[in-house]
């Protein structure tokens, strides 16, 4: 799937109307609704870019239920000028980024282990090169 398809499977599946983005991307409803009935094959990278940041910008506006904590540790974390929601956010980010790359390593352990072990029978490519 190229980009102008992902692009449009975005626009439509996103919150906002095709008019509330390309008001926020600031570029004509008539060139966004051409794009997305597949009249226009691409749009300009500006536009797009714009189309983009528009989409990130709905999409970053979505309030989850919020982490629940309680009243004195909530006033405490305020009153020391904490954010306790941003640090849950991040916290949580945090542990979806860990479980990703623990999920990439899994997949991928059997083929480290071949280029490790081929490593260790050839040695590395640029051993007769290096001058150190």
């Amino acid at each position: 799937m190229n980009t102008s398809d992902k692009l449009r499977l975005a626009i439509r599946g996103s919150a906002c109307s095709i008019a509330e983005i390309a008001d926020r991307a600031q570029i004509s409803r008539t060139t966004l609704y051409s794009f997305v009935s597949g009249q226009t094959k691409q749009l300009r990278a500006n536009a797009q870019a714009a189309v983009e940041s528009a989409l990130r910008a709905s999409n970053t506006n979505v309030k989850e239920d919020g982490a629940q904590f309680d009243h004195q540790t909530a006033a405490e974390a305020k009153a020391l000028g904490l954010d306790p929601d941003a640090i849950a956010q991040e916290a949580v980010e945090a542990a979806i980024k860990r479980k990703r790359m623990g999920a990439w390593i899994e997949e991928n352990r059997s083929a480290m282990e071949k280029n490790a072990e081929n490593v260790r029978r050839n040695g590395l490519w640029s051993d007769g090169l290096r001058l150190f």
